[in-house]
């Protein structure tokens, strides 16, 4: 009888562990349910809350490594101007390679060789039809402060065959800013043998700007925007007659590969309205000739 009693006892305890494992069990699968449920309401309620349109655009703008500034001061003034739905990225580039290669991996490129970007719309590169003349560059003679010579005020180059001047700087006649120096000197015909032998010739502008530095060179030829680019504004500035090399332009395109078409051409139309076009001009840039021929109709309506 005690036998069957313990062994009735022990069927009670077995059957009371079992159920107990079955709760716990249950309560295991409520608890997870429940945690599920509350993580999949919370991932749709973040969902919606992140609008796609809050979310920011990142256009990355290609220029050569001279219109960095000017470049970077015009990205913060549009990222502004856009509300922060744009964040802008400036990549410079250094050599003539690269402005094939940005056109892979950018949406707007900058250049100031026209034919350039000619070349790389021709190729597919670039939409043709977003190529636009943003602004314009002038040469100008920097002079270093220990050169003592008058360079005569309608004909400025002629100064530089003084004895006084022994090097002058300028940039590889193969860049859009050596041809322009080179056909500016051959103008007034000041290339002459002494010129030629005072020639430094730089790889580019920052080379030119080195030689003017450290002292290698006593005068240079170089595009007004250089100056605040290298930080010139210590030598002497004396301005060159555009009539005297062809005008340096610098343009833009949309690539064709962007991303962002849109916001790219958004940027570009900001930098040829009056925000855009002033914030060049405290770079040494000029207006193109386009945006100086509507002047007159701006006045008069």
């Amino acid at each position: 009888m005690s036998r069957s009693l313990r062994q009735g006892g022990d069927f009670d305890s077995s059957m009371s562990f079992a159920a107990k494992v079955v709760v716990a069990v249950a309560v295991a699968v409520a608890v997870a349910v429940a945690v599920a449920v509350l993580s999949s309401a919370s991932l749709f309620t973040q969902a919606e809350q992140t609008n796609p349109s809050d979310i920011a655009v990142q256009l990355t703008i290609a220029a050569p490594a001279e219109l960095n500034p000017a470049i970077t001061q015009l990205a913060r003034a549009f990222e502004q101007k856009s509300g922060n739905r744009t964040q802008v990225t400036v990549e410079p580039w250094a050599d003539s390679h690269s402005p094939l290669r940005s056109a892979s991996t950018s949406d707007v490129v900058f250049s100031s060789d026209s034919r350039e970007l000619q070349r790389l719309a021709a190729s597919g590169a670039l939409l043709g039809s977003s190529l636009k003349e943003v602004v314009r560059d002038q040469l100008v003679i920097c002079v270093s402060p220990l050169v003592r010579v008058e360079f005569p005020p309608r004909s400025p180059l002629l100064g530089l065959k003084e004895k006084a001047v022994s090097r002058i700087a300028i940039p590889d006649p193969h860049t859009v800013y050596g041809r322009a120096a080179e056909q500016a000197l051959k103008s007034i015909k000041v290339y002459s043998p002494v010129i030629a032998e005072k020639l430094a010739v730089g790889r580019d502008l920052s080379d030119v700007a080195q030689l003017m530095e450290r002292g290698d060179a006593s005068a240079a030829i170089l595009p007004k925007s250089a100056l605040q680019t290298y930080s010139l504004r210590g030598t002497r500035v004396i301005p060159i007659a555009q009539s005297l090399s062809p005008p340096i332009r610098m343009g833009a395109g949309v690539t064709r590969l962007s991303k962002h078409k849109q916001e790219a051409i958004q940027f570009l139309r900001f930098a040829l309205s009056p925000d855009g076009q002033e914030l060049f001009r405290q770079s040494g840039f000029s207006e193109s000739e386009r945006h100086s021929a509507r002047k007159p109709d701006q006045k008069h309506p």
